[in-house]
């Protein structure tokens, strides 16, 4: 294994108390800093290059009734800092001066500095990662495999990818395109796209925390070259399909689209690498811009008007697909040693425009190209090319095909959780497919009012451990792994707690709720997310009881009552304890 990277020993900001602060918000740019910034008198302390001697990398960000302000904290020749007041030792020192004496932070202008803002989960800290081993390289940083030791929205994540940004990467324009990044990143939701953790700013280097993922999906089809059924590749061609409508939909073009920027988890394909993406529906590039583009994934009138939109995303999608079927070869591998390595864009650009694809000769498309995936290809090609694909009988077909293998009724690609795939439920994002779940499960059960209402879920070996709700519920659809629904009902009085009309019966834990309900002969046991008490129609989570009993055993944690659960326990007589 290699030597641990010292990023942890590195403290950009010196051991000013400052850092242990909620609102200190460290290298976070200006923008993001005006967006957390939601009442007058709430501020938050971050850091920039100073741009004058007497200036210090300390910055005061804050709202107030005239606007949002930025002010430089200063620094004499002997490492004491003011604002043109009194001198302290450490910046700590100094905020608290002006908070607690009501002080302006400016003589110029009424801005007080009331409230300090609550760290925002996404911004990390640095003593939450120890770094496991180093996964890959590039121009702008390393990847690494880490571990999470303590997030509060992730408790039960402990494995995850950190992208480093190199220490010596000083370049002002680098680092605004890493923060965009983040940005971008962070903005974005879906099963089928890697998962934004969070970013540590706190101390240099720079981190962007992510979702950790098995392998490139280049490298799957590669070492399993001939092994991969068409099957598993269409499924594959759905998850991707599904990522980037999602990803468009969000008004994002990603323009980096390719096999190897699609990553595999647990059988789900996942879209990656938004270092290239931009915001909007069209991007224009500047002729005098210098940016390596990859240039095999490009449509030819891209190349000639430097433009990119959603079109140019879905070309790339279909060299994608030609990557997957062909086992992850190049991109016009049997043309790249014909061609002109100092003009290779514009070049290519001409015979792909000339037709050379369709006369191309490395791939048969008889033999690897699947018969449904060749008729659709062929009938949308004779349709007009704003025909909307998601009603084409053939995609029909196809996601019913899918849909009937993996069990979960029709598929659609804003709703689809494929089947085994159960850690697929995202942290935030997880009651909406629930939702869609309730519904298209079979559901033959009957409302029926449990003996002995008052008791619920049995709680063990108590302890002082908290966890988030979402997490706890995540945790028993893992262990259990058996989902089961109900049709609609009617409770009898409105005193009684339901889902979707059906009568449960509960032990409340915070926002969680858990408790028993008969399903015919079967007994289950149910957990639920019951944010603000919302009892009807919500997302929940079923296991089949075997003899009042669990199966298997569980650990798992409920929220904001802080109790560990070191057995679920719902037993069929009612008897259980509260």
């Amino acid at each position: 294994m290699e030597e641990p990277f010292k990023w942890k020993r590195k403290r950009a900001f010196g051991n000013d108390p400052i850092r242990k602060k909620k609102f200190f918000c460290g290298a976070l740019p200006r923008a993001d800093a005006e967006h957390l910034l939601e009442k007058n008198g709430q501020f938050l302390v971050r850091v920039s290059e100073p741009t004058v001697e007497s200036a210090s990398p300390f910055i005061i960000s804050l709202r107030s009734q005239n606007g949002l302000f930025h002010v430089v904290i200063l620094q004499t020749h002997k490492k004491k800092y003011h604002l043109g007041g009194p001198h302290f030792r450490t910046v700590n020192e100094l905020v608290n001066h002006y908070v607690t004496k009501g002080l302006s932070v400016s003589k110029d202008l009424p801005l007080f500095i009331t409230e300090g803002i609550k760290r925002v989960s996404w911004i990390l800290h640095d003593e939450d990662i120890e770094p496991i081993e180093k996964m890959g390289e590039g121009h702008f940083g390393e990847v690494w495999k880490v571990e999470l030791v303590t997030t509060s929205r992730r408790k039960n994540m402990t494995r995850a990818a950190v992208k480093v940004l190199k220490s010596e990467i000083n370049n002002e324009m680098e680092k605004t395109e890493f923060f965009d990044e983040c940005r971008k990143m962070r903005s974005l939701l879906h099963p089928n796209v890697v998962l934004f953790y969070g970013i540590v700013l706190d101390v240099e280097p720079l981190k962007l925390v992510m979702e950790l993922c098995d392998t490139s999906l280049v490298a799957y089809v590669r070492d399993n070259k001939g092994k991969v059924k068409t099957e598993k590749k269409l499924r594959f061609c759905r998850h991707i399909a599904c990522g980037m409508e999602y990803i468009a939909s969000k008004q994002l073009i990603h323009r980096d689209l390719a096999l190897r920027n699609c990553l595999l988890k647990e059988g789900v394909a996942k879209v990656a690498d938004f270092g290239q993406a931009k915001q909007g529906r069209v991007y224009k590039m500047r002729k005098d811009t210098e940016e390596a583009l990859p240039v095999m994934w490009i449509p030819p009138d891209t190349l000639e008007t430097r433009t990119f939109s959603e079109k140019s995303d879905v070309w790339a999608y279909g060299i994608t697909i030609w990557e997957l079927f062909t086992d992850g070869r190049h991109p016009y591998d049997e043309l790249y040693p014909k061609l002109s390595h100092d003009n290779f864009a514009e070049e290519l650009m001409h015979i792909v425009a000339r037709g050379w694809c369709r006369q191309a000769t490395g791939w048969n498309h008889r033999k690897q190209c699947p018969h449904r995936y060749k008729r659709l290809c062929i009938s949308v090609g004779r349709r007009n090319q704003k025909t909307d694909l998601r009603s084409h009988k053939y995609v029909l077909a196809w996601k019913q095909r899918v849909a009937q293998r993996e069990k979960i009724g029709i598929a659609q690609c804003n709703n689809t959780i494929p089947a085994g795939s159960s850690r697929l439920i995202n942290k935030l994002g997880w009651k909406q497919e629930l939702q869609q779940y309730a519904q298209n499960l079979a559901n033959q059960c009957s409302p029926k009012r449990l003996p002995n209402p008052q008791h619920g879920v049995a709680y063990y070996h108590s302890n002082r451990t908290a966890v988030d709700a979402i997490m706890f519920t995540r945790s028993l659809y893992q262990a259990f792994g058996m989902r089961y629904n109900y049709s609609a009902g009617k409770c009898i009085n409105d005193d009684q707690d339901c889902i979707s009309g059906i009568q449960m019966v509960w032990q409340q834990g915070g926002y969680m709720g858990c408790g028993r309900a008969r399903c015919n002969k079967m007994d289950l046991a149910v957990c639920a997310y019951t944010h603000k008490a919302v009892y009807h129609m919500r997302p929940f989570l079923a296991v089949l009881l075997s003899n009042g009993t669990p199966y298997p055993p569980c650990s798992v944690c409920t929220s904001q009552m802080n109790i560990c659960v070191d057995e679920l326990c719902c037993r069929a007589n009612g008897n259980s304890k509260t």
